[in-house]
């Protein structure tokens, strides 16, 4: 399954609600789940980003549902990336 890298940012009404962090962390676990992916991990950053997720699903139109999901709640704004296994990507330098 594709791996994605998420950075999220909070919003004021994030930051407002800061307290219940736990609690939508837990609610937003479920956004994976329920779309046939995982969230691995979740990770609190400080600099431009509040949150740094690594998270697997089905394909890109998949995560983009579960960033839109997530974000609609108002509370945080997702910027997604593919990650491509080092693995995978030697495989294509190999090639060149």
């Amino acid at each position: 399954m594709p791996t994605y890298i998420s950075h999220v940012t909070l919003t004021d009404e994030g930051i407002k609600a800061l307290k219940d962090a736990p609690n939508r962390i837990a609610a937003n676990k479920s956004l994976w789940e329920d779309a046939g992916g995982k969230l691995l991990s979740w990770h609190v950053v400080m600099g431009d980003y509040d949150y740094l997720l690594i998270s697997e699903a089905p394909d890109e139109k998949v995560m983009a549902e579960i960033a839109i999901k997530a974000s609609s709640r108002g509370r945080t704004r997702f910027k997604t990336y593919p990650a491509i296994p080092i693995k995978e990507f030697s495989e294509v330098a190999s090639r060149l």
